[in-house]
């Protein structure tokens, strides 16, 4: 009987110390679920509602859910030609070119994906890629304005360090049937962003 004492304090210590532990646990736990419950956030644009999940802003468009980094207001100051979404609209098919020897490569790459995402699954529209000049580290076709046609036109990803598009942003214009989208390479996605809310009608 002396024997069993010490397991039997040992049993009620091994006890306590795992059930705080577990009243520590469901805690914290539910800490952390009702604070990112409070970082939802949600706003009206145009009378679009636009709301988080996680860290992407989504957009509910013809019963669609169309994902997006930024908030239409975040990109009012990148100017937008009347005829950019003319050019582009009910296109079967696109090029999108860029600079292969440009800066920030790894973003303009998940531009190029984004783009094949969005204007794929929400316009219907295959995005083909190219580049502006040979290049040995892409095998892509040499793509370039003066590969627009009405039927097809071209997406140009042109980075620019002018201080005037730095601070807008960007913009977004055409040439003949060459849409070209300028601004500072780094902001590229930002520029994704405001052409795809001009296609789905969010923004002008």
């Amino acid at each position: 009987m002396e024997k069993k004492g010490p397991n039997k304090v040992f049993n009620v210590r091994t006890f306590m110390v795992w059930f705080f532990i577990i009243i520590m646990s469901f805690s914290i736990g539910g800490f952390l679920f009702n604070n990112g419950a409070g970082n939802t956030r949600s706003v009206k644009y145009n009378g679009f509602n636009i709301y988080t999940e996680g860290s992407v802003w989504l957009a509910k468009v013809n019963g669609q859910t169309v994902p997006f980094r930024y908030l239409p207001s975040d990109l009012e100051p990148i100017s937008v030609g009347q005829d950019v979404k003319e050019k582009l609209q009910w296109k079967p098919a696109v090029y999108l070119t860029f600079d292969p020897h440009g800066e920030d490569l790894g973003i303009t790459e998940i531009t190029r994906l984004k783009f094949q995402e969005d204007f794929g699954k929400f316009l219907s529209t295959r995005v083909i890629n190219g580049v502006d000049e040979a290049n040995p580290t892409y095998n892509l076709p040499v793509i370039t304005c003066q590969n627009a046609t009405g039927a097809q036109p071209v997406i140009y990803l042109l980075g620019s360090n002018d201080t005037a598009l730095e601070e807008t942003g960007g913009r977004i214009y055409s040439d003949g049937d060459c849409i070209i989208m300028e601004g500072p390479s780094g902001f590229f996605l930002g520029l994704k962003d405001r052409l795809m809310y001009v296609m789905v009608g969010i923004m002008n």
